[in-house]
């Protein structure tokens, strides 16, 4: 139920309509399946004469145009906007679908001039396993997608930290400048003369005044 619905009604001009099976491709297109067609002549023909069986399969051939017939007009893909142009109508046996196409050998040919596709088994496994493979690479195109998202993301990030760190060193350095000019002055016009109290012999208590030294360690850029 995540990659293709069952029995999903529409309602279109000429009433509401039920295809089997919508499968969904990436991108949002739709692939519909129909599996309703008649079966009745070909098992009529299992257990009949030689004249009686040819005339059953010759009827379950035309059995299978008409319903095919009855497919091209519903024109499934009108009322699905994003489904692809044809309809695969399922037979479910090889069997079935070779034995119509034994006795009506322009069917597959005229079948998908009127977009419908005509498929046993083993071409519907063949549809399902190819959807599946572009669901695959529609799973990776988008991890590779996200992947190219989150890597824009964390180089933005990183940029912007960058901007920062310059900042934040830049901040540092006149920090630093203004540590060392403040020091200066203060060794130049304000310490030598708290020194000299104890020079002359002041009682300035048991802590000198310290020399202060300039700093010239410098942030890395």
């Amino acid at each position: 139920g995540i990659d293709f619905t069952l029995q999903s009604a529409t309602e279109g001009e000429e009433g509401r309509r039920r295809p089997d099976a919508v499968i969904r491709l990436p991108g949002g297109r739709e692939l519909v399946v129909d599996a309703k067609c008649s079966l009745q002549d070909y098992l009529a023909a299992a257990g009949a004469e030689e004249e009686a069986r040819r005339a059953a399969l010759a009827r379950h051939a035309q059995s299978v145009r008409l319903h095919a017939r009855g497919l091209a007009e519903k024109a499934y893909w009108a009322q699905h906007a994003q489904a692809a142009d044809f309809v695969v109508m399922f037979l479910p046996g090889e069997n079935f679908l070779a034995a119509a196409l034994e006795h009506d050998t322009e069917l597959l040919d005229w079948a998908f001039r009127n977009r419908i596709l005509l498929a046993g088994p083993i071409n519907l496994l063949a549809i399902a396993k190819t959807v599946a493979l572009v669901w695959r690479q529609e799973a990776l195109a988008e991890g590779a997608r996200e992947v190219g998202r989150l890597g824009a993301d964390l180089y933005k990030a990183l940029a912007d930290m960058g901007e920062h760190v310059a900042g934040v060193g830049k901040n540092l350095g006149q920090a630093l400048s203004a540590y060392n000019g403040f020091v200066g002055s203060l060794e130049r016009n304000v310490l030598p003369k708290a020194r000299r109290f104890a020079e002359l012999g002041v009682e300035t208590g048991k802590k000198p005044v310290p020399e202060l030294a300039r700093l010239d360690v410098e942030p890395r850029a």
